[in-house]
């Protein structure tokens, strides 16, 4: 194998660019465009999850792919593209020192561990990677790696924990169109310039409206500021921030897309801890604490913006700035379904079930996650094991989450219960960490801002509540999104195990087994056909898609499958199913094709054409609007 090590003098990172060049540039960590509903572009990840429905997720079986046993090497990220590796977090590495990059074609590079993470290395620089010192026990970097064709991670040993999120792009235009979201609406017109401003008394049990904006616009950033002096700094509970409710309500809708209580606006700030992230800034003089949150907040025809008070007395004064632009663009990309509306559903959960995740999302409509704020309460003071439990993301109905992690602070980038304490960084921090007669309390916050999670239909996030959701305790969360009602997915044809294989001449078998990931253990029962050669299926379309999404529940025990796909007769790229488990596991994978394939067409021939067994119980087609 030829290797190029690069040097500190070189730029360290392979983001490589659809040219074949290397960039050394990190990321803009803002939250620029998000807006932006996405097309042709889906989210993964490859972590070290406890396969078997356990919590042995630090297990090095779970931390690899693959391994050669002819170079001694295991493969501990597999993607094919155009893809994106977007996030790359871990803790517990002991061995190796090296990590080997491979990209597309070009020759491995070999980038030592610490380079990636100590923060200082050009491009892996603070605030875009940093180590356990400065993220409280995990290593993580925000540092992008472009790949046209593949990317392969290859190491001789293997971490303890670890995460490896990533997009995959339909086309190289998909690609083009993510990257330029910031320029969707002109800079001009997104950085504000208009002020409102208020200054109100919030009553006891009433809600007060503190802000009043006509559109077409954006809301650039809230800013709230209030008397926080009373609370005495020993004292957890009835915290104003805690007790006062921000909604807000854009084009007169039913029901506000914003509520969330101040302190999760504040990132999970309970006392008015500071924080410094790139969405919500929090900062105390003794006597106020001042709220600057920064995620546009497109309205076409109005905003109101208003305030709860569920403190039991009054609060006041409250001074509410309000930073816009009056923005014509917005009204048709609304409209239209360009841009979403910003939305923070807000959840407080105590009455756990036992076995059961806690669901902290669960919404209907296509957009994107850019940001989660947790507060978690153990009802014991001594013990911070409920933070044992890992997210889970389930996107567009899919029946095992695509996203799934390893631990609840690993979601926020920390590590071993924020074994250095509390902390705040632009996408990511741990605030607070109270201990009091009512237990253990940990607020934590990220901010998907390159990183952000599509969906074209649904979206649904949970959480375990300790290891094997089996601790009792109390969960607040707000999630932020960007949405818009309805789905851009409608189902064109579902082929079972058995249509397939009398169509193709295969054979079919039981399977049992339950799905991986899930908290869900119940044995499911499907027949399962396993193609080894070349098979072609027939769809007919109601109406021209926008692209195809593919996906198919399949006998997760056969690892690493690889196909290659052809839309009427042209290649479409490799679906790729990395990973195995060794029980019988059954696991839901899906592939986007690109809509350049399917535009003018309303029916298509689908090739699946196999690199090795490729298992298939039931194979979905669903055309994407």
């Amino acid at each position: 194998m030829i290797r190029r090590t690069l040097t500190l003098a070189l730029a360290l990172l392979v983001v490589a660019s659809a040219s074949g060049q290397l960039s050394s540039e990190p990321p803009a960590l803002t939250p620029d465009g998000l807006y932006l509903i996405p097309e042709g572009v889906r989210a993964y990840q490859i972590s070290s999850f406890d396969r078997s429905g356990g919590n042995d997720d630090g297990n090095r079986r779970w931390a690899y792919l693959d391994f050669s046993r002819s170079n001694r090497t295991f493969t501990i990220f597999d993607a094919v593209g155009p893809g994106r590796l977007t996030r790359f977090w871990m803790t517990g590495w002991r061995n190796p020192d090296m990590l080997d990059f491979l990209v597309d074609s070009t020759p491995p590079v070999s980038i030592e561990v610490n380079d990636i993470f100590a923060g200082t290395v050009h491009p892996f620089v603070a605030p875009a990677a940093g180590d356990e010192a400065v993220s409280s026990g995990g290593f993580y970097s925000y540092v992008p790696v472009d790949y046209d064709s593949s990317l392969t991670i290859e190491t001789s040993s293997v971490s303890q924990y670890i995460q490896l999120q990533y997009y995959r792009f339909a086309d190289s235009a998909a690609r083009v169109r993510e990257d330029a979201r910031t320029s969707l609406i002109p800079a001009d017109r997104v950085t504000f310039a208009d002020l409102a401003e208020a200054e109100v008394t919030l009553v006891s049990g009433r809600t007060t409206n503190v802000g009043r904006l006509e559109g077409p616009g954006l809301l650039a950033e809230l800013s709230i500021s209030l008397q926080t002096s009373h609370i005495r700094a020993e004292t957890m509970v009835d915290v104003v921030l805690d007790d006062i409710y921000l909604t807000v309500t854009a084009d007169a809708a039913d029901v506000a897309q914003v509520r969330t209580p101040l302190s999760e606006l504040a990132a999970g700030s309970l006392r008015g801890e500071g924080v410094s992230s790139a969405v919500s800034r929090v900062s105390s003089d003794g006597e106020r604490t001042t709220i600057d949150f920064s995620l546009p907040m497109p309205f076409a025809t109005g905003l109101e913006i208003d305030l709860e008070n569920h403190t039991g007395g009054s609060v006041g004064p409250v001074s509410v700035t309000m930073r816009y632009r009056s923005v014509p663009e917005v009204a048709p990309l609304l409209n239209d379904g360009t841009i979403g509306y910003l939305y923070a559903q807000h959840r407080r959960e105590a009455d756990f079930v036992q076995g059961r995740d806690v669901e902290l999302l669960n919404w209907r409509g296509a957009g994107r996650i850019v940001g989660v704020v947790l507060v978690v309460s153990s009802e014991d003071a001594q013990n911070r094991r409920i933070l044992e439990g890992d997210d889970r993301v389930y996107i567009d109905g899919s029946l095992t989450p695509q996203i799934h992690g390893t631990g609840t602070e690993d979601f926020f980038n920390g590590g071993w219960y924020y074994k250095f304490g509390t902390f705040t960084l632009p996408t990511h921090g741990h605030p607070s960490h109270i201990v009091d007669d009512y237990g253990d309390h940990t607020s934590q916050y990220r901010f998907l801002l390159t990183d952000s999670v599509p969906f074209l239909e649904s979206v649904r996030m949970t959480m375990e509540h300790g290891p094997v959701n089996d601790l009792p305790g109390t969960f607040s969360s707000t999630v932020f999104f960007y949405g818009v009602r309805g789905s851009r997915l409608s189902s064109v044809r579902t082929i079972a195990a058995d249509e397939l294989a009398r169509a193709a001449d295969l054979a079919v078998s039981e399977l049992a087994a339950p799905l991986v990931g899930t908290d869900d253990p119940t044995e499911r029962s499907f027949h399962a056909a396993t193609i080894e050669e070349p098979i072609t299926i027939q769809v007919n379309l109601p109406e021209s898609p926008n692209g195809l999404l593919i996906s198919r529940l399949t006998d997760y025990t056969i690892g690493n499958q690889r196909a290659d796909i052809y839309v009427n007769g042209e290649y479409a790229g490799q679906w790729l199913t990395p990973g195995f488990v060794s029980d019988p596991g059954i696991l839901s994978t899906e592939f986007l094709v690109s809509s350049r394939l399917t535009a003018g067409r309303r029916s298509l021939s689908i090739e699946i054409a196999p690199a090795g067994p490729f298992s298939v119980a039931e194979l979905g087609v669903r055309a994407v609007r």
